[in-house]
């Protein structure tokens, strides 16, 4: 009798892997474990991303350059920081490409004065807007 339900119980287990295996085959998931563990896994990336999307947002605000990489990441998951960032880059070398251009030290001043009223500009209907 013992031996009748433990090869019962045997072949309840296979039937159940069987079944769990073709789950899993099918794109399926195959108990509450492995969504639970799946979930996590997402909420732990998904953590991730966003305190990189943070920290290059600083870099950014902080008015440093964002290297390459950073850049690509920007790009695969948040386009409009991505878009943020490129005007940004774009904005610096035509800055530095006009300030070289320029013949005099008068020049180079006048250059520095007009970017320095954009920013004031920029800041306060920035300061309006919010």
């Amino acid at each position: 009798m013992l031996t009748n339900i433990t090869s019962l119980n045997i072949y309840l287990k296979q039937q159940q892997l069987k079944v769990q295996a073709k789950n899993r085959l099918a794109g399926y998931p195959s108990g509450s474990s492995d969504t639970r563990a799946s979930e996590k896994a997402k909420e732990i990336k998904n953590a991730e991303i966003a305190a990189r999307l943070k920290a290059i947002e600083g870099r950014l605000k902080a008015g440093k350059k964002i290297s390459g990489a950073d850049m690509a990441f920007l790009r695969k998951h948040s386009p409009a920081l991505f878009e943020k960032a490129l005007y940004i880059a774009k904005e610096r070398e035509e800055y530095r490409r006009r300030l070289n251009k320029s013949k005099t030290r008068d020049e180079a001043d006048r250059v520095h004065m007009h970017k320095m009223q954009q920013f004031s500009h920029e800041s306060k209907q920035k300061g309006v807007d919010s």
